[in-house]
């Protein structure tokens, strides 16, 4: 097993190499995307949650609980995103200001909501990572 130092290096560098992938490797597209081009970059990210649910349920202690709780927030969010599939993209416009832009607000609002939950003494329930020491 390896460190939980480790582990969020490796995660960090997946995370942003995948956000990579998305934002330039798609996104550089002539036209209109084709049914089948679309079908296998879904597949693809399909497969990447998979196996990320099939490392969280070998590598946590209590593996099986938390793939299961990966599982089930990631059905629920692919769900919810379909309707996301009507949303027209300007021809020859680029989408990643808006989503670098979404994440970094995501970003503030989660660690504000994390130190917010901390100073007014809530526990905090993570579903996915190594589990922190408990002080």
């Amino acid at each position: 097993m390896i460190s939980e130092n480790i582990f969020w290096i490796i995660f960090s560098v997946v995370i942003t190499v995948m956000l990579l992938v998305d934002l330039y490797v798609t996104d550089h597209r002539r036209g209109k995307i084709t049914l089948k081009a679309s079908l296998i970059w879904s597949g693809v990210w399909i497969v990447t949650a998979l196996l990320f649910n099939v490392f969280l349920y070998f590598y946590l202690e209590d593996g099986h609980q938390k793939a299961i709780e990966f599982l089930t927030g990631y059905i629920i969010e692919k769900s919810l995103s379909v309707d996301n599939q009507s949303y027209a993209e300007p021809e020859g416009r680029s989408k990643a200001p808006e989503i670098v832009g979404m994440l970094n607000v995501q970003g503030v609002e989660i660690c504000t909501n994390t130190c917010l939950a901390r100073t007014l003494g809530c526990e905090i329930q993570h579903t996915a990572g190594p589990e922190p020491d408990r002080v």
